[in-house]
Formats: C-alpha cells, structure tokens, sequence
C-alpha cells in the first residue's frame, strides 16, 4: 500500500492507450471523468496509436496530463515498452477494444501490475471475413488472460463485446459514460443559431452529431429528414460531425438528390455541440452500433428529445429519460419522421433536462467507479 501522503513520485501511474486523441466520446468523456480524480493520488498519461492531429492534445495537456504518439507496426511492442518502463506505469487502461489483448500482454511482460481493458463500443466495426475471425479470437484470448479488470460502457457493451455471462466474472464491471453538464446550463440560443446558417427564425431544427462513418448512419438520417420535410416544409437540419473516410461525400449526394440543399448544413467539427443542441429540438440518431452514445447523453443534458435506433445503448439511455424514443432502423422513414415531429411537439412545450444528476450517468458516479478500480494498484 502506497504512503497516505504522497509526494509525485508516489502517485498511482495510470496511462491511458486511444486510436487518436480526437473529439470522440471515449476520449471527451475520459478527459471529463479525469478531472474529478486527486491529482495528489493519480497520475495520468495517454499514448495514441495512430500518428496525426487528434484534436484534444492541447485539451490534455492544459489539465497536465502527456501524450505520446506509439504508432502501431514495425517495431511497435519494443516502443510500446520502453513507454511503459519509462513512464513507470503501474496502470494501464486501454480503450482500443479486442486490441487491448495484444497490449494487456506487453504490459504484462513489462511488470505493469494492473490491467485494464475498456470496451467503449458493442462492435470493432472490423467484418467477419475468415483473417479477422481467426485475429479476433486470439486478442479476446489475450484479454482474457492479461486482464485485471475488464470494463464496459453499457450493460449491452459487455454482453455483445465480451460475453453474455459476464456477471459471473469478478474483472467484469460496467461504469456508464459520466457527462459534465455544466456546458448544457444557462439560456439556449435558438434564433442565433439558426441566423447563423441563414434559416427562419421559428424553423423546427433537427440534428444529428456524430462523426461522418456508415455505423453512425447519417445516409438514413438525410432520408428520414426527407420525409420530415415533405410534412413540414419549414423544417431544417444541420449535420455536426468531421468526415472520417470519404463518407460526408455520400451523404452530401444524396441530401442533393433529394433537393434538400437549401433545408440542410454541413456544420462540419465544432467546438460549441452544446450550444448548437440546446438550440435545436431534436437529435436524430438512427445509428447501427454504438457503445453508450455520446449525442443521446448531451441531447439529454440539454432536454433535446432523441429519437435513435433502438440498440442496446440507446435503450439503457431511455431507462432513465422519457424523451429518448428508440425505434427500429426496420421502421420506414415515415414513421421515424411522425416520431421526430411528435418530438418537437415536446420540445416546444418547454420540457427541460430530466434529473440528469439523479441518474447513474453523472460524471461524480463515473468518477467514484473508476476511482475504486484505480485504488486497487494504490
């Protein structure tokens, strides 16, 4: 057991491993959940494997914490641990999914004494063709055998990422996403906002935040927004999100197509997601697979009505808040926009957040979670 009183050097050293530091769930919502640990007790690092601006690396560094670019291939695991030895990790928390395994091992042989692997996501979005299958099993093996603690964002991220019987696995634990609301207080900005993009002030605003990728489904949001459109003429969408692998172009052809141009923006990456939320009056959000939504967990911050696929993060989200309403991605456009226009209805009654800091995904009961698995290797 570690001094009571600790000078730096005795501080429990915890180093965090993303794909990239960018403006993503799993690594905001980190950020936030560090900030309410003792920076007398832990101290933090982050590794990304993926060389290329992230977007939050000066985020980071403003609340002390360093990062390192270990970019994956070549000569990877002999970097990989003379970061770990060098830095003196006596934690590492990796959040790259079945990945994880291959690090949880290094780290192993490298001495770090707990291990802890992160699923953030029900799926790696990797296909099943016969290499991956075969790749797949052996880092899940690696998992299994290397991990201390085995965390997951969602009670259905543990059971569709890991295993359905992962209750009866002392490692397991599920610690829901914690979101700082503090961003989603204070008065809302609904006709600034839709100024800015050149729209009515009194428009119904829907939107939908995600980064542009097929699993995030936007090609369907632009067509449910189409039905949306053909019952209210005065509706508009802004798309918030950075393009990730040529996707937006797709989504842009077909909101072409369709002769939405002038109902529709490309908001591109944005700083003020808070802002552009409370001014809407509803998030769209028909995605395929998610861990524990992001977007749903902001819109719910700041009284947005949802409607979203009814997946499993989706649905352990509405447990709490009324104004979430999962649909199946089965349901025809139609339906979807009657549900999205219901959801205005609501919105323009003046409903506000729903208790958000009564319900397990506030940021203090991720970061007392997360506190105990960290206080194991004090």
């Amino acid at each position: 057991m570690k001094p009571t009183h600790r000078t730096p050097d005795d501080r429990t050293r915890v180093l965090h491993v993303f794909g990239r530091l960018q403006r993503g769930g799993a690594e905001m919502r980190t950020l936030e959940v560090l900030r309410r640990l003792e920076k007398d007790r832990f101290s933090f690092a982050m590794v990304a494997l993926s060389a290329g601006p992230g977007g939050l690396e000066q985020v980071a560094a403003a609340d002390g914490i360093a990062v390192e670019v270990c970019p994956l291939g070549r000569g990877f695991a002999r970097r990989f641990m003379e970061v770990l030895t060098r830095l003196r990790v006596d934690v590492l928390h990796s959040h790259v999914h079945y990945t994880s395994g291959y690090l949880l091992w290094l780290a192993q042989r490298a001495g770090v004494s707990n291990r802890i692997a992160h699923f953030r996501n029900t799926s790696d979005g990797q296909g099943n063709n016969p290499r991956r299958l075969v790749q797949r099993a052996v880092l899940r093996k690696l998992i299994d055998w290397h991990a201390t603690d085995i965390l997951a964002v969602s009670e259905g991220t543990m059971a569709e990422a890991w295993r359905q019987d992962w209750a009866a696995d002392p490692r397991c634990r599920v610690i829901f996403n914690g979101l700082d609301t503090s961003p989603y207080e204070g008065a809302s900005e609904p006709q600034d906002v839709r100024r800015e993009f050149g729209w009515p002030i009194d428009a119904p605003l829907f939107i939908s935040v995600a980064s542009f990728q097929p699993a995030k489904n936007q090609v369907r949001v632009a067509e449910v927004f189409k039905a949306i459109a053909d019952r209210s003429a005065d509706a508009r969408l802004v798309f918030v999100g950075r393009e990730v692998d040529g996707y937006q172009a797709q989504v842009r052809e077909l909101v072409s197509r369709l002769s939405l141009e002038r109902k529709v923006a490309f908001a591109g990456e944005r700083a003020d997601v808070p802002r552009l939320l409370k001014a809407s009056d509803a998030l769209l959000f028909p995605s395929r697979w998610e861990g524990l939504p992001g977007a749903v967990l902001e819109s719910c911050a700041a009284g947005v009505p949802v409607v979203g696929s009814d997946i499993s993060g989706v649905l352990e989200i509405a447990r709490y808040f009324p104004t979430v309403t999962p649909l199946s991605l089965a349901e025809s456009h139609e339906v979807w926009a009657e549900r999205a226009l219901a959801a205005v209805a609501v919105r323009r009654q003046g409903r506000g957040p729903h208790g958000f800091e009564d319900t397990p995904f506030a940021l203090g009961c991720a970061a007392r979670s997360l506190h105990a698995v960290y206080a194991q290797a004090s």
